[in-house]
């Protein structure tokens, strides 16, 4: 839960003190962690000793509906003033595998963020698709 709301003094939304919120809110990046309300479920699966498969779902609802959403720069998106546009942002869907081997680690996945209620009403139709592939040489 990150807290949202703005007055026309000044805001009260959530400001995190380290601003990499990478992998918080899904692979993804397209939420940040500003007034957000956020389930998660992770699941991780060694295959073998030596690859494992990784599942991860977040569902994220907006904490204060008048207050925007913002993305992970903090930056707003998408904004309903009179906090009509519902409050679901959406969902996310991530799958990764890693494969070590010697000193070097291999991954890649892939995730999707389905749309919500909020984003529907107030974007032309957000939506967002991850895939990547990356590689770790450790000494």
């Amino acid at each position: 839960y990150a807290s949202g709301g703005q007055s026309a003094t000044h805001s009260h939304t959530f400001d995190q003190l380290y601003p990499a919120a990478h992998d918080k809110l899904g692979h993804a990046d397209l939420l940040g962690w500003r007034n957000v309300q956020n389930v998660r479920s992770t699941a991780v699966w060694a295959l073998t000793p030596k690859l494992s498969l990784t599942t991860m779902f977040n569902d994220s609802w907006l904490a204060d509906r008048t207050d925007a959403a913002y993305n992970a720069q903090g930056r707003a998106i998408a904004l309903s003033p009179r906090g009509t546009a519902g409050n679901h942002l959406g969902r996310e869907i991530d799958v990764f595998i890693g494969w070590k081997r010697g000193p070097y680690t291999f991954a890649g996945g892939g995730g999707y963020f389905f749309t919500g209620e909020f984003l529907r009403r107030t974007t032309p139709g957000l939506s967002q698709r991850l895939f990547y592939l990356s590689h770790i040489y450790s000494f």
